[in-house]
């Protein structure tokens, strides 16, 4: 996130305030052609609507995932929580 210029919006959603947006094309940015037309094949949906929908879901999980404003010592347990919850979203998504 830093890399890209969104350090800001990531180190608001882990602090204990108010989570800032991401907008659309910075999941465009920072995940990339390649893995948006995967996710986009594997759901069924268009790229724009994976970009749109990890922009809503990214700071959310993030936050849930912070809960004491920081990342816990099981940083690598709760990525992988997150992924797991990400994956769940973006299929409910689709079925509707």
């Amino acid at each position: 996130f830093q890399n890209k210029g969104y350090s800001q919006q990531a180190a608001s959603w882990v602090s204990s305030g108010a989570n800032e947006e991401l907008p659309p094309q910075a999941v465009n940015e920072l995940m990339g052609t390649d893995e948006l037309s995967r996710l986009s094949q594997q759901l069924g949906v268009s790229q724009e609507e994976v970009s749109s929908g990890m922009a809503q879901i990214l700071p959310e999980m993030m936050n849930h995932l912070t809960p004491q404003g920081g990342v816990p010592d099981d940083g690598d347990e709760v990525l992988n929580r997150g992924t797991s919850m990400l994956e769940q979203l973006m299929s409910a998504a689709q079925r509707r």
